[in-house]
């Protein structure tokens, strides 16, 4: 009984990470297909031009996104900033004081 069970939650999972893939499609300002994006279920993106061809990948891990162009080379990285209620109320808290002190 172990095989089956063990085989169909492989299954679910691999359909749940299927499912999970998302597409996006791009237009230019007159409706024409300019390109789409494909992420899968890990958090990694591919780029397609509208002639169908790879541009560029990423693949994200934490709050940093890897950028690599059509060749595959790395292109740079992006860091996601994060700001919590709580450093957003301390700048708004300091823009004050300092219009205050204006």
């Amino acid at each position: 009984m172990k095989g089956p069970v063990a085989f169909i939650a492989l299954l679910l999972v691999l359909q749940s990470n299927a499912a999970s893939a998302q597409q996006k499609q791009f237009y230019d300002s007159a409706g024409h297909n300019a390109g789409r994006a494909v992420t899968d279920g890990q958090g990694s993106t591919t780029y397609y031009g509208p002639d169908g061809r790879v541009t560029a990948r990423s693949s994200t891990s934490g709050d940093t996104t890897t950028v690599y162009g059509a060749d595959g080379r790395r292109t740079g990285t992006i860091t996601a900033v994060v700001c919590t209620d709580k450093n957003l109320n301390a700048g708004v808290a300091a823009m004050k004081s300092a219009q205050d002190g204006a």
